[in-house]
């Protein structure tokens, strides 16, 4: 028995969501595989900042003088 026009649009529909459901999925393994080899390559170039250990230090202290002004 031939399907009715609803039941073609309901398979048409079907395979158009599963088509945008694999590719928000292949999109996000994208942008997170950017994101963390991004991430990575900062954290690297921080941890071979000469200035990396001087801006911690300085926080380091902001944050002791703030708390101990405080009581």
């Amino acid at each position: 028995m031939p399907k009715s026009v609803w039941e073609k649009a309901g398979d048409e529909a079907r395979a158009k969501i599963g088509q945008a459901a694999d590719y928000v999925v292949d999109t996000s393994k994208n942008v997170d595989a950017r994101m963390e080899g991004g991430a990575d390559s900062l954290l690297d170039k921080l941890k071979s900042s000469r200035w990396t250990s001087a801006i911690l230090i300085a926080a380091a202290v902001i944050v002791i003088v703030v708390l101990a002004s405080l009581f």
